[in-house]
């Protein structure tokens, strides 16, 4: 990581700091105004949700350009051929479905619940509108790498000054934002996933891997699950 001037340095700091901050107030002004008018999680109000986060990529964008006076991605995005992108994904999927099956047995062996109720109503709503199904996997694929292994675990580096520490915090990160769901398995799995994708792009540098692989993780996941109902 290149040496950055203490002007750079604070813009990073705030930046980062500013951006965790509305990370976790977002779910959590969500679910208050949901409780507080007893209202249900209507496909407007989930898409709305969604629409966030693309919104929340384009400011982080523009402040990187505007402020910072650097790109988004701090890391030069590394070009492969084709069957390396496609050996990528291949491995990604394996670590990813051995990770959680791991985690799902740890979680049998100690009675730990598993079941989350706003899932499984998420689930039921994209049974009834497939295309939130899509576009929720189109945005987490597209906005939340952009946003976690794109923007923030470089600056982590550049402010921590060591990969590993950037690579653990921005994925305590990811999974602590999953909450909303309720079960320590939807915080530890989405946690495991995101250290598996913060070790490729440190490694690698390539964001469009990591894209396509949660984009098509997502979508299976999903799909699976509707198709359960």
């Amino acid at each position: 990581m290149e040496i950055v001037s203490k002007i750079a340095f604070r813009k990073i700091l705030f930046s980062v700091i500013a951006l965790i901050i509305i990370l976790f107030l977002q779910p959590v002004l969500t679910g208050m105004y949901i409780r507080l008018y007893a209202i249900p999680v209507t496909p407007k109000l989930f898409l709305f949700t969604r629409l966030f986060y693309w919104v929340l990529a384009l400011g982080i964008w523009q402040y990187a350009k505007k402020i910072e006076k650097q790109p988004i991605l701090l890391w030069k995005e590394q070009k492969y051929d084709f069957i390396f992108y496609l050996i990528s994904i291949v491995l990604i999927f394996i670590s990813v479905i051995l990770s959680v099956s791991i985690i799902r047995i740890v979680c049998h062996f100690f009675h730990v619940d598993i079941k989350s109720e706003t899932l499984e109503n998420a689930i039921r709503m994209f049974k009834a509108h497939r295309y939130l199904a899509v576009f929720a996997a189109l945005t987490a694929g597209v906005t939340e790498e952009l946003i976690f292994r794109g923007y923030l675990q470089p600056r982590l580096e550049v402010l921590f000054k060591n990969p590993y520490v950037a690579i653990f915090v921005s994925s305590a990160i990811f999974g602590l934002l999953h909450f909303g769901f309720g079960t320590i398995i939807n915080m530890v799995g989405p946690f495991v996933i995101g250290l598996i994708y913060a070790i490729y792009y440190q490694k690698y540098r390539n964001i469009k891997v990591l894209m396509i692989s949660h984009f098509l993780w997502d979508m299976i996941v999903i799909f699976i699950s509707i198709n359960r109902y």
